[in-house]
Parts: C-alpha cells; sequence; structure tokens
C-alpha cells in the first residue's frame, strides 16, 4: 500500500520527469489534430514518452486501498514505473511505495 508523503522541496528527478511528460502531451497534441479517436492519441503519447526514456505501463492494475482496505482497482490509461507520483490533492505531494 503507498503512503503519502509531504517532501520539503520536489526532487530533481520528479521535475524533470513531470516537465518530459507535460512536453510530450504538448508534442502530441500539437501533431495530431483534434477530434480523432483515443487510442490514437494513447499509442502516440507511449511513443513520446518512449523516447524520452520515461518508463510507463499501459492501463496497469493498481490496487486502490481505502483506511487499509482494499477496496477496488484503479486501471488508468498511463502509469508511470519505478518513479514516484506527483498526484493533486490536499496535503498530498508524492506516493511513496512501501517498504520492501
Amino acid at each position: 500500500m503507498y503512503r503519502a508523503e509531504i517532501p520539503a522541496e520536489v526532487p530533481e528527478r520528479v521535475d524533470e520527469v513531470a516537465t518530459g511528460v507535460v512536453d510530450a502531451v504538448f508534442h502530441v497534441r500539437k501533431q495530431l489534430d483534434a477530434g480523432l479517436n483515443e487510442e490514437l492519441y494513447k499509442i502516440a503519447l507511449g511513443m513520446e514518452l518512449t523516447k524520452r526514456g520515461i518508463s510507463f505501463a499501459r492501463e496497469a492494475r493498481v490496487p486502490v486501498h481505502y483506511d487499509g482496505v482494499r477496496i477496488g482497482v484503479a486501471v488508468p490509461d498511463f502509469l508511470l514505473v519505478n518513479f514516484h507520483a506527483v498526484p493533486r490533492g490536499p496535503g498530498i505531494r508524492r506516493l511513496v511505495p512501501p517498504p520492501r
């Protein structure tokens, strides 16, 4: 289970990868016109993330826990791999994998 951690500052790698992801999204949007099938955008974004050396998994099954209890599974379009995600939410700055 992941736990929320509030770091004093964003690690350099987080900023680097986040910038790469945003740049990739804008690059895909600039290259492809609006109104295409969503799957085409997913394929193009995967190509851009790969070109930028950003590891990801498509439609990975991620367990969701609430109050220590598994309540279901989320299937995000893209999941960054071996990276601390930076979610939006009150007070949460990143998710840290559990200790092994």
